[in-house]
């Protein structure tokens, strides 16, 4: 079992700015758990099981991170732009999936497509 994993099964997270989740246990035996937050002004969240899992491995991701361009551990797809690689002139975009690098079908030649491709990897993932 992993730390996220054992910090799921607590049903209690502390993120890095200090807000405090937990997940109700009064629901049914079976179905998907969910995380509250509540802060002092209504401030209140809910998310689901996955949503927190990401939110756990990015908080912890973000001591070791070494930069989106340079990291090859990034839990979640990013968006670079580089000028003179790939299509040719001018200044070029990419989408990163999560955990990878960089592959030559990547580029693309608006910031828009990029950003769309990033989001079908998000999906994937």
């Amino acid at each position: 079992m992993s730390i996220i994993d054992e910090i799921l099964a607590s049903g209690r997270y502390t993120g890095r700015r200090g807000r405090e989740w937990w997940t109700p246990w009064d629901k049914p035996p079976g179905e998907p758990r969910y995380w509250v937050s509540g802060l002092p002004g209504g401030d209140d969240r809910i998310i689901d099981h996955a949503e927190m899992r990401l939110l756990i491995e990015r908080d912890m991701h973000r001591g070791e991170c070494r930069g989106m361009v340079s990291c090859p551990d990034h839990p979640v797809p990013r968006v670079l732009a580089n000028e003179g690689w790939g299509l040719g002139d001018g200044v070029e975009f990419f989408a990163i999936p999560p955990h990878g690098y960089c592959r030559a079908g990547d580029f693309h030649r608006t910031l828009p497509e990029a950003m769309d491709a990033a989001r079908a990897l998000a999906v994937e993932s």
